[in-house]
């Protein structure tokens, strides 16, 4: 090992450079963690209720075994349209072994802030299995979870 590593490796124990769990330290990224690819393709809005002037957007996040979601994605905002094509790619490390589910959103941004329009919760058990899928995930109204109001289409990718 080198004298620089060596410097390295004795600063992180301090809590320099970020500590243990900062970009050089030794547990910034688990060993058990995997490389996933997310390309989210499409949209789609269906419910009647939603004007056509709509400025939607997409996130996703991972939902923990305590059901809390820690979001990693957004896509960006596309302008008046109940269609929304993205395109737009990302890979995200995720610990298959402790995460089990994604959480997706549909939002209309605001001047100031943005409105929910529909969400899902997606299982990534078998993910492991797969080396890619694509997938149309159904969303629902975030007040009446049975009630369909559009739909996202991706794939996702071990890489």
């Amino acid at each position: 090992m080198s004298l620089m590593n060596d410097i390295i490796n004795e600063q992180t124990k301090q809590g320099n450079l970020g500590g243990k769990n900062g970009a050089l330290g030794k547990n910034s990224s688990s060993s058990s963690d995997n490389r996933v690819n997310f390309f989210i393709i499409t949209g789609e809005i269906t419910d009647s209720s939603i004007g056509n002037d709509v400025d939607p957007f997409v996130r996703i996040g991972t939902i923990d075994s305590k059901d809390k979601i820690k979001w990693f994605l957004k896509t960006p905002v596309k302008n008046n349209t109940k269609k929304p094509s993205w395109s737009y790619e990302i890979n995200q490390d995720i610990n298959l072994d402790q995460i089990k589910k994604l959480a997706i959103e549909m939002h209309h941004k605001t001047l100031l802030s943005s409105k929910p329009i529909g969400e899902a919760a997606i299982d990534i058990s078998n993910l492991e299995n797969q080396s890619l899928v694509y997938e149309t995930i159904q969303i629902f109204d975030p007040k009446d979870k049975s009630k369909s109001v559009g739909s996202v289409y991706l794939s996702i990718e071990m890489k």
